[in-house]
């Protein structure tokens, strides 16, 4: 039978326990926190390394880059002290640099040559010269001859799209596709004019709660007796440890079990 006493020793053990848990897991996090602030650097790496250019059937240029390059801890990020990508998106959409989880900045040239013109007249009959094709609208409209100040005006609008894919891969084992998967970023525009000169990104690990607290209904099941035994249960997480408090029902005996369990996720996937 449950008692308030049980229930008062079970809080209190979990209390203890937990805060325990808790003192241990800050301490490491402040050691290490204390660690990375001591030997990050000035700058951190922001180039992505290209690793294949290749062009498609339809002659569109594709750039890969790998997707797990330029990993950051967040208390890298934050420790940082650069007047890099990080600083300057952050400063931009008004966040700080703790708040980015991953960022790419793609810097690429338009480039055409040649561009042949036609010539029409406005609504005042005057020559404009334009240029169209499925991306670019550019129009020149030659100065006032009367103002010599006046040397003509250009106006033009851009249409394109640059697409960024990311996508996994299999190693090749003895030809064929077999090995671990590694994540990939495909980059490339449906505007062939367009080249990829360089790529930089950040991705900055995300940590996991340090404190959580979950309430479960259990059932278990005693292969030995054969019996079920439903119950409540109660689980602390603090980082990588856990402390669970449960009560069980057992129908071999008509009574109500408490159960306390520690854990700690020595692997995880």
């Amino acid at each position: 039978m449950i008692t308030y006493k049980n229930i008062l020793f079970f809080m209190t053990a979990a209390l203890c326990v937990l805060l325990a848990i808790y003192s241990f897991t800050l301490h490491k996090k402040l050691s290490q926190k204390e660690k990375v602030e001591q030997t990050v650097s000035s700058k951190i790496q922001e180039e992505a390394k290209i690793i294949s250019r290749k062009v498609d059937a339809a002659g569109l240029e594709h750039v890969t880059i790998e997707a797990a390059g330029n990993i950051i801890p967040k208390a890298q990020a934050n420790a940082a002290v650069s007047e890099g990508i990080l600083d300057t998106t952050a400063m931009a959409i008004g966040i700080l640099k703790k708040q980015i989880e991953n960022l790419l900045v793609v810097n690429s040239t338009l480039k055409a040559d040649n561009l042949r013109a036609i010539q029409r007249l406005d609504e005042r009959q005057n020559p404009v010269y334009s240029y169209q094709d499925k991306y670019l609208n550019l129009n020149y409209t030659p100065g006032d001859p009367t103002d010599t100040a006046d040397k003509g005006s250009f106006d033009f609008q851009y249409n394109a799209d640059l697409t960024i894919t990311q996508y996994w891969k299999r190693n090749k084992v003895l030809g064929l596709p077999l090995g671990s998967k590694n994540s990939y970023i495909d980059i490339y525009s449906n505007d062939p004019r367009t080249i990829v000169n360089g790529v930089k990104k950040l991705t900055v690990q995300q940590e996991q709660p340090l404190l959580g607290l979950r309430v479960q209904g259990v059932t278990s099941y005693d292969f030995t007796s054969g019996t079920l035994r439903p119950g409540a249960e109660i689980q602390f997480d603090a980082g990588r440890a856990s402390f669970t408090g449960a009560y069980l029902y057992d129908p071999i005996t008509d009574k109500w079990r408490p159960t306390v369990t520690g854990r700690y996720d020595l692997i995880r996937f």
